[in-house]
């Protein structure tokens, strides 16, 4: 075998020396990596730091990541450890901002120590906040990223031939597209390096297997003289002579050849075949990538295959990794294929002691000397010294293993396989053939017994690993054709350790080579030898290899999420001093001095997250468990609504002031019971809370009339979950008496009426007692006591037509009640329910108010009986008789008419905040012209000019690309307006407000081609023009949700927050805007600065940006898209803009980094991009002069430079004719928590069926 396949192992070390040959490039780039390695081994030596790191990325919401060593020869290790270093950097730039702003030294975290530690501090605080060096680090890492998607196919555990030929084909793809100067020189390096690799390969065989892998055969390669059919036919005879050692091809080889590569014959259905097995490996669980084996196997009959597929089934069945032993039995792969769980800390010491005396032994006999110069530098003599290695010692390690033999408890028992390998930090190291001693066992836990147990453990270890292939089928056919049987069968092509270019072979083989060299290809570049007009072929490559290295991630996950159970002050990849020093009984503090670690009762192996079992850690949101105060109740959502919430609690009133308010005495109410105070005395001093339900029930029946409580602490309402992501089950729920729902859906907030909500800690008293106290607790139990409370209320806004929501919140003795609007929630005072009676006539106010004091908005009316008008509405709006239908009226403000429209369910879902606007869209059936138009329920901010009026004033200046105005108007009613009161609190004031447009069209993420989007987003920048240009009017609002497609293009919708340019100044309490499209600079000004024309059309890049990432078609990771959508959502103390500037400054490179599927729309993607950039200073802006920076700056507050470009990039009819790249839902899990959003979220869109919104 070794005769035919002289140039093939040993492949897997070439990316290592492709990563070496970037390093050694003259690039201005790699002096960034040098500070990056400085910067990781300071930070790994600053223990308080990184605890401050990891508190900061906890409490962002972030993935606590680990910092990880840059080691050369571990791919895995040298690009995440640059990664998870950009990943942080934006903390960590928190965390230095922070330190510098504490005047106190003793308080800091990041300058401390002694001078020469404060010195060397400040050497890397300016190296963190130079941007220059994070833009240079994420253009290496992008240099990287496909070196290691190469190196984690060619060192995987099997490789085939031809994975490696579309590997380098693949790089230098890549790399010849990365034509920045900046690239240039380390790009320029690699495939130099690949060529130079390349060059010294058997490349016959590598080019047949890409040609007789059925996924692929002849299309990636180029049209050259070399790879017509004849040519390729006598290319496979050849290979098919050198395996077989025979003179002559057989006939029916060449003919079975051709029908292949023509697809015609026995292989007339390849292609169906093909497409077969990639969409079953698509639905396969887990996913898994196509095997051309499988589809070979199509193509026998019964046990035997024609002379080609036997030959293709035996090429590709070759393994050109000789490194998968090795990775296997290294000491990282013992992690993964042992039980995937921590290292227990003798391990650690046993593992390290190991490595230690291993190392000392190759540095006496010159092992590791000669090992580097076998590696890396003479071939042959490595090959010779192989051949004259004594059996006692191993061929490739050169250990002794006397010296390490390990007790069996038998003389007679066979030596050890191989299994044990030492793993350092630029080199790896084998044991071979470890024997038996004469001598008896040791004590256990020594270090020979802890070889025994590894080597036991490797050895024992075949249920993790599944078979790589079944060689059965292959030797079966090969045994029915005689003149096809290959010299070995796939079980005897083993990964022998050696170079790429071993020319250890038999005489023979010698010989047939010798014959055969005036035959064979010339030698060709790569870059020569594919296709790179039509990419096809790297996109079914990438799609395999993307897939496989998102994988192989997921395990690094276990270490890169420092998850619960692992020892946090042990890396597994540290050199051996580190590893011996965490057993110490010491600690390295910041100032380089061993102090000793503070005293604990808790065991060394105890889970470092535990806290009493009272206040249980829930570091992430649940899946299962459903929002109830008894489930512990730190959770996300619960986060999430406290802090919206936040500054938004006001108070405290008395409770009679808040009763004559909100529940005034109704005259036709008779008088109130008497109240028996010792019923409740019992209940406040239960020492349970779900003790407590059932008795305050009872004790409040009597002042309950037409209403009812009922107590749904243990049945979650489903029915939320779809809205709020969760569902929810308070403590008690309030219902009118007629409509208490059945079990087991006893707990449904689309029915509820209030609720009361226990506890019974004063940890969880979510507002201050005293008169003086503020009126948030600061507390993590009274933050999510207060998330808890507005996560109900929501609830019932978001399911009902609602002005207002009244709940109860009860904490042992004390009690309060909380009246809650789209502005604030007004929080009485505490008061003692046990003494005082406000609670009992709380109910009975309740029970004998009308609708519009219980907070029903009365002006929808539901239709529950059949007529002529609601068939015809429902079959207009496409409903079944099933689903609820309402009757909304609109009284138009300007003509004072009111007209009546029917909807169903809202299409929007920006009312699921508990404050704000609380929008809702519906499309609606007009029972005036029986049409279906837009019907929009708003409560409208006061202080802005009514979105009626705007549309009134841009159809009076004919602006082109807005929705036709119907009606519009306020909703009359003593609660339309909230938010105004005697009192001086400061929020905003929202009146409830209804407008009707009469086209509903479809959202912008719901296109048929890129084409079609960028066109709707190109009319609404029309319109933005015209309103600014025509009617002096700024849009202010720019967003994925107010721009819609149409059958004519696209409109801009949502003009609520336009304002007048001739007038200037804040007029509100707080910024406007959707957070994710506020322009980096708003957002930098934290509400000082005047919203400018420049802002809004920033704000179209960014939801073109935004569109991209999530629903066009492109080849991003889930990971790495996830981080860039999480720059969208990024927020810190109300500030939300340096995530996306960081992305913005490194100009092309991030944009890039989208990988879209159409190229068209990533051009002028990337041109608007790089526009754009100069407003933070991208390299390609402060390279220009002064009078160019003038110039571009100006230009970026106009529209024509923007239509020009987008107009342009439109009129390509390539474009436009290219096919059909309509949206998709991309894969994606962002970290950071919907606290972020100022107004929207990011689903707040319409999602009906496409047909039903286009008019």
């Amino acid at each position: 075998m070794n005769g035919c396949l002289s140039d093939v192992f040993g492949t897997e070390r070439v990316i290592n020396l492709v990563v070496g040959d970037y390093f050694k490039a003259e690039s201005p780039l790699l002096a960034y990596t040098d500070q990056a390695n400085e910067l990781i081994t300071w930070l790994r030596s600053k223990t308080i730091l990184l605890n401050t790191l990891r508190e900061k990325q906890e409490s962002l919401g972030q993935c606590v990541l680990t910092i990880i060593r840059a080691i050369i020869t571990r791919w895995t290790m040298h690009l995440r450890a640059y990664e998870h270093l950009l990943l942080v950097f934006q903390t960590l730039h928190l965390i230095i901002l922070e330190d510098m702003a504490r005047a106190n030294e003793n308080q800091k975290v990041v300058i401390t120590g002694d001078t020469k530690a404060k010195a060397k501090a400040r050497e890397m605080c300016a190296i963190i906040q130079s941007d220059l060096f994070w833009q240079s680090l994420a253009r290496v890492v992008r240099h990287l990223h496909p070196l290691g998607i190469a190196a984690n196919i060619i060192q995987s555990a099997f490789c085939r031939l031809d994975m490696v030929i579309l590997t380098f084909g693949s790089l230098v793809y890549e790399y010849k597209q990365m034509t920045d100067p900046d690239d240039i020189p380390g790009c320029t390096a690699i495939i130099d390096s690949i060529e130079r690799r390349w060059s010294k390969t058997d490349q016959e065989l590598f080019i047949g297997a890409l040609i007789v892998n059925p996924l692929y055969r002849q299309e990636p390669l180029a049209h050259l003289p070399h790879f017509t059919n004849a040519s390729i036919i006598s290319l496979l005879g050849r290979l098919w002579k050198r395996f077989n050692r025979a003179d002559r091809v057989p006939d029916q080889f060449k003919i079975e050849a051709g029908e292949y590569l023509s697809g015609e014959g026995l292989f007339h259905n390849i292609n169906k075949m093909t497409h077969i097995e990639r969409n079953k490996v698509k639905d396969s669980e887990p996913v898994r990538t196509p095997d051309p084996i499988n589809i070979l196997r199509g193509y026998g009959h019964g046990p035997s295959f024609g002379l080609f597929v036997t030959f293709a089934m035996r090429l590709l069945t070759i393994n050109a990794n000789s490194a998968s032993c090795e990775r296997l039995f290294s000491v990282y792969g013992a992690i993964l294929t042992d039980k995937r769980n921590r290292l227990l800390l003798d391990n650690m010491r046993n593992q390290a002691e190991l490595k230690a005396q291993i190392r000392d032994e190759h540095q006496k006999d010159g092992t590791a000397k000669k090992r580097l110069h076998e590696r890396f530098q003479s071939h042959k003599q490595s090959s010779r010294a192989a051949e004259k290695a004594p059996a006692s010692r191993g061929a490739d390690s050169g250990v002794d293993t006397a010296r390490y033999q390990v007790p069996t408890g038998s003389s007679t028992s066979q030596p050890a396989p191989r299994v044990v390998s030492v793993v350092g930090e630029s080199e790896q190291m084998e044991v071979d053939d470890v024997r038996e001693p004469a001598a008896p066992l040791p004590p256990p836990n020594t270090l020979r017994n802890f070889v025994e147990i590894q080597q036991r453990r490797v050895t024992n270890d075949d249920t993790d690993n599944d078979p790589l292939f079944s060689p059965n089928t292959v030797s079966r056919a090969s045994s029915n054709h005689s003149a096809a049987t290959l010299a070995p069968s796939p079980s005897t092509v083993t990964a022998s350790p050696g170079p790429i270019l071993s020319t250890a072979a038999g005489s023979n083989a010698q010989s047939s080579s010798r014959s055969q060299v005036e035959m064979r290809l010339p030698l060709l570049p790569i870059a020569t030898i594919f296709n790179f007009e039509n990419t096809y072929w790297k996109k079914t490559f990438d799609s395999m290899t993307i897939l496989t290295f998102d994988q192989e991630l997921e395990l690094f996950e276990l270490l890169d999420l420092d998850a619960d159970g692992e020892d946090a002050g042990v890396d597994v990849d540290e050199s051996t001093g580190e590893v011996l020093l965490a057993h110490q009984p010491t600690i390295m503090a910041d100032n380089d001095n061993l102090i000793a670690p503070p005293p604990t009762s808790i065991p060394p192996t105890t889970n470092r997250n535990l806290v009493p079992p009272d206040t249980p850690r829930h570091d992430r949101m649940s899946s299962t468990e459903p929002l109830t105060s008894t489930a512990f109740i730190k959770d996300d959502v619960f986060i999430a609504a406290a802090n919206e919430m936040k500054g938004k609690f006001v108070g405290f009133i008395k409770p009679e002031v808040f009763l004559d308010r909100f529940l005034p005495i109704s005259v036709n109410a008779p008088a109130m019971p008497p109240v028996n105070r010792d019923k409740f005395v019992p209940i406040a001093q239960l020492q349970k809370e779900p003790d407590m339900y059932d008795p305050l029930i009872k004790a409040l029946e009597p002042f309950c009339k037409d209403i009812t409580l009922v107590n749904t602490s243990a049945v979650e309402d489903k029915g939320t979950r779809a809205l709020l992501h969760r569902s929810v089950k308070p403590d008690i729920s309030c219902y009118k008496s007629d409509e208490v729902p059945s079990r087991p859906d006893i707990t449904c907030a689309r029915s509820m009426l209030s609720y009361i909500e226990l506890k019974n800690h004063e940890h969880d008293e979510p507002f201050g007692v005293a008169s003086k106290d503020p009126i948030e607790r600061t507390s993590d139990g009274a933050r999510d006591t207060r998330g808890q409370l507005a996560t109900y209320a929501n609830a019932i806004q978001a399911t009902q037509f609602r002005t207002h929501v009244l709940s109860v919140v009860i904490n042992r003795s004390r009690c309060r009640f909380i009246h809650w609007t789209r502005s604030c929630a007004i929080v009485t005072e505490g008061f003692d329910y046990t003494s005082e009676d406000w609670l009992a006539k709380f109910f009975w106010r309740l029970s004998h108010a009308g609708d519009v004091a219980r907070g029903l908005d009365t002006s929808v009316i539901p239709l529950n009986t059949v007529s002529e008008e609601t068939t015809r509405a429902r079959r207009a709006l496409g409903i079944t008789d099933e689903v609820p239908i309402f009757k909304i009226s609109v009284t138009d403000d300007q003509t004072k008419k009111t007209s009546y429209y029917i909807v169903s369910e809202p299409f929007t879902k920006n009312h699921v905040h508990p404050l704000g606007r609380g929008t809702r869209c519906f499309q609606a059936f007009d029972c005036q012209t029986k049409a279906i138009v837009l019907l929009k329920d708003t409560w409208r901010i006061e202080g802005y000019e009514k979105e009626g009026d705007i549309y009134r004033e841009l159809h009076k200046h004919g602006v082109s690309y807005i929705a036709g105005l119907v009606a519009a108007g306020d909703v009359g009613g003593v609660t339309n307006t909230c938010g105004k009161t005697s009192e001086t609190w400061k929020h905003r004031v929202h009146v409830h407000y209804r407008l009707v447009l009469d086209t509903v069209g479809s959202h912008l993420t719901d296109f048929d081609s890129t084409h079609e989007m960028v066109t709707a987003v190109h009319c609404a920048l029309i319109a933005h023009f015209e309103a600014v240009t025509k009617a002096g009017i700024l849009h202010r609002d720019v967003s994925v949700g107010n721009i819609i497609i149409t059958d004519s293009g696209g409109l801009l919708i949502d003009w609520e927050f336009s304002k007048k340019l001739s007038l200037i100044g804040a007029r509100v309490l707080e910024r406007t805007g959707t957070w994710q499209f506020v322009s980096i600079r708003l957002h930098e000004g934290l509400g000082k600065l005047i919203h400018r024309v420049g802002d809004d059309l920033e704000s179209f890049l960014w939801v073109l940006v935004w569109v991209a990432l999530r629903n066009a078609k492109n080849d991003m990771t889930i990971p790495q898209r996830a981080l860039f959508l999480q720059a969208f959502d990024y927020s810190v103390d109300g500030e939300g803009g340096l995530a996306r500037r960081n992305y913005i400054r490194q100009d092309y490179l991030a944009i890039e980094d989208v990988k879209l599927d159409n190229e068209f729309f990533s051009r002028i993607l990337s041109i608007l991009w790089s526009k754009f950039g100069a407003r933070y200073g991208t390299t390609a802006f402060r390279t220009r002069t002064v009078l160019q920076q003038d110039k571009w700056s100006v230009e970026l507050e106009s529209h024509e430079w923007m239509l020009g470009e987008v107009k342009k990039a439109l009129k390509d009819e390539e474009w436009r004719n290219c096919g059909r790249d309509g949206s998709v839902k991309q894969e994606y899990h962002t970290s950071l928590p919907s606290t972020s959003r100022k107004r929207k979220g990011s689903d707040s869109y319409p999602d009906l069926p496409r047909h039903t919104r286009r008019h």
